[in-house]
Parts: structure tokens; C-alpha cells; sequence
């Protein structure tokens, strides 16, 4: 099939949703589809992929939508395959008008939208999307919390929502030659820096492991940018106002495979979101499919399959009293976390990409027979 991805973000740009269009891209691409992404103008292009990226989008405004829409009909694409959000859209109205366009003038083309979170927006965030939604052939979410919301919000688009399972960012690759020493590492955190990936309560979570004289690090899997963001300054000052620079490790930004590599060496991932844990978070997916034990946050959804307890361990939101004992506890207990990581497993073939692929391809030829 002749497949186009629009994507607000792409690498190297670090977004989750601009890796997930990468490596779906890579994906569609290795079944022999042929594959177009359609980006903002800061992609980088790599002349030696089978993918061919058009970076071609200063800002998603409006003004913008006659552009996007010139590029995708040259293209002449079976399907156009929209990814939303991302950063780089913004407030503009480009992403949200697209499918319009098409399903105006170019009907033989089908639109599938991949919402890669929708209960978390506004009314008013949930009303600038109806554009897309209504016009939209099939709509993809990533769990059953998010397609019952799209549905109850649409309730005329009930019968185009699907799911499709969130597939980790990273890929897993096989590591050989790990000391004994290299496993016993232990804690990571994985994901950009964020308010909404709890650190205040990481950070004084460790406040009080240190004062009990528990002295564990945390090796971040990420980058702290105190001179380019102001929360990475805030979180730069809270680590030293707790004395905590002796125990807080940033890595640094790492590829793909970097991460998937100190993941592989690690047995406890720390993941405490302010809004709960969630099938959406491609952090939380890729510590699970990597084998860690994982310490999160609480949800207030059904996360279909995996139960707090068994497969991972939960603790109230904004309570780092609670996440210091809890890492205490497990720290002392290699059991349980074998038992955590082998629970989880079991439940883990829904994030692989090959099944996803295959489901993605159905639908996009079960569309298509209807066009």
C-alpha cells in the first residue's frame, strides 16, 4: 500500500509520539508498503531510508493547510495516517481540517487517526478535535478508557473507534556479557522531564530514603536542560537543595538503543506520573517490556489485564512518603521482584510490534475494501 504519516514531530526532535511515527514508519515500511511521512521542517532526512520524509511545515496554522494538502495529493496515497498530538501542532488548525479536505476532494483517500491520548483533553480541547474526528475513516486509541470517551463525546463515530495497543518506543535488544554487578544497578527512571512524571515526588521520595540512610542512586534515562527549560532549572535546584546530586544521575540524552541497553541492566524502574498510570505512557511501556519491576502511580482506569499488585506495584498520587517505603520494601525483596517481572511478561505480547502491524494492516484493508 502507498501509505502517508503526518506527524507534528519526528526524530530527531525528541518527542514520544514522533518516535512512534518513526518506528511505525520502519514497520509499515518493512512489510513492503511504501511509505511518505510529512512533517515540520526541522525532520531530519535520511537519504539512505526506504521512508521518505517531506519536511516541509513551518508551523500547523491554518495558512499552512493549503501546503500540507498540495503535498499529500502529489503523494497520491491509499491512506493518509494522521498522528495526534504533538508539540509541534500547537493550537493550529492544519492537523484538525486535513481529513475535511480530503474527504472533499479526494474521497478514494482514507484517514485514519491514531489519538495517542483523549480523556486527559479539555471540553474545549475534545471540541477543536471533532473537525478531525468526524472525518476521520477509522480512529485509533490506545486503550478502552480513551474509545469510550471518543465515544460517548461522538456517539454517531461510535462504530469507527478502535484500539490499538501503545507498542514501546524502544525496541528490545539482546545484551550479552552483563556482570553480576551490572544487574544488581537496579533503579532507572525513563522518560523526558516533565511536571507530569511526578518528580517532586521522586526527589523527595529520595529526600527521605537519604535521612533514613538509605542511600540509593537513580540513573535517569534522560537529559536535564537547566539553561533551556525553566521546570528542569526548578528540578535542578530542588536536587541540590536536598543534597541529592550524589544519588540523582542524569545519563544524558541516549538513542534508542543506548536506552534499551542500561534498561536491560536494571531490575527496578521508578515511574510515579501525577495523573496515574496509563496504557498511553510509551515510558511505562517500555520499562514493562524490558523485564523491570515497576513502581508507579495509582490509576484511575482499568489498564486492562495488568492488576497493581501482580504485575506491577502502585502507590497513591503526591505521596513520596509512600514511594520511599515502597522502594525500600522491594529493594530488600529480589522475590518479589522476580515475581513482578515474570507476572508482567505474561501479559506483554500485546505490545509487540509485529501483532500490532498486522491489526494495523488489517484495518487499513478492511477501510479501504469500503472506499
Amino acid at each position: 500500500m502507498k501509505i502517508c504519516i503526518i506527524s507534528g514531530t519526528f526524530p530527531p526532535v525528541r518527542c514520544g509520539v514522533g518516535d512512534y511515527a518513526s518506528l511505525l514508519a520502519d514497520h509499515l515500511a518493512a512489510e513492503a508498503n511504501e511509505v511518505n511521512i510529512i512533517t515540520t521542517k526541522y525532520a531530519k532526512v535520511n537519504t539512505q531510508s526506504k521512508i521518505k520524509i517531506y519536511p516541509i511545515i513551518n508551523t500547523w496554522h491554518l495558512f499552512s493547510l493549503n501546503n500540507l494538502f498540495k503535498q499529500i495529493v502529489s503523494l497520491n496515497p491509499e491512506v493518509v495516517h494522521l498522528q495526534y498530538p504533538t508539540a509541534s501542532y500547537g493550537r493550529g488548525l492544519a492537523p484538525n481540517l486535513i481529513f475535511f479536505m480530503l474527504r472533499c476532494f479526494c474521497p478514494k483517500i482514507k484517514c485514519v487517526l491514531t489519538l495517542h491520548e483523549y480523556a486527559i483533553f479539555s471540553i474545549l480541547g475534545k471540541i477543536r478535535l471533532s473537525p478531525l474526528i468526524l472525518a476521520a475513516h477509522k480512529i485509533l486509541c490506545t486503550n478502552h478508557n480513551d474509545r469510550r470517551k471518543i465515544r460517548d463525546f461522538h456517539p454517531k463515530s461510535r462504530a469507527k473507534v478502535k484500539v490499538l495497543p501503545l507498542a514501546s518506543n524502544i525496541n528490545i535488544l539482546k545484551i550479552t556479557n552483563i556482570s553480576k554487578q551490572e544487574l544488581k544497578a537496579g533503579l532507572v527512571h525513563f522518560g523526558t522531564v516533565m511536571p507530569n512524571k511526578g518528580w517532586e515526588n521522586i526527589l523527595m521520595a529520595w529526600k527521605i530514603l537519604i535521612e533514613e540512610n538509605c542511600k540509593l542512586k537513580l540513573l535517569v534515562l534522560g537529559e536535564l536542560q537547566p539553561d533551556k527549560y525553566a521546570y528542569h532549572k526548578q528540578i535542578e535546584k530542588l536536587i541540590e537543595k536536598y543534597g541529592l546530586n550524589k544519588y540523582i544521575k542524569f545519563t544524558g540524552y541516549l538513542k534508542p538503543e543506548e536506552v534499551s541497553n542500561k534498561l536491560s541492566k536494571a531490575q527496578i524502574a521508578i515511574q510515579p506520573y501525577t495523573q496515574g498510570a496509563s496504557l498511553n505512557r510509551s515510558s511505562l511501556i517500555a520499562v514493562l517490556v524490558h523485564g523491570l519491576a515497576v513502581i508507579t502511580t495509582k490509576s484511575d482506569i482499568n489498564l486492562e489485564g495488568l492488576k497493581a499488585g501482580q504485575h506491577f506495584l502502585a502507590i497513591p498520587k503526591d505521596d513520596p512518603k509512600a514511594l520511599a517505603e515502597i522502594i525500600k520494601k522491594l529493594i530488600g525483596d529480589p522475590k518479589q521482584v522476580k515475581l513482578l517481572q515474570q507476572e508482567a511478561g505474561k501479559k506483554l505480547t500485546r505490545f509487540n510490534w509485529d501483532k500490532i502491524i498486522q491489526r494495523l494492516t488489517r484495518i487499513y484493508h478492511e477501510e479501504l475494501s469500503k472506499i
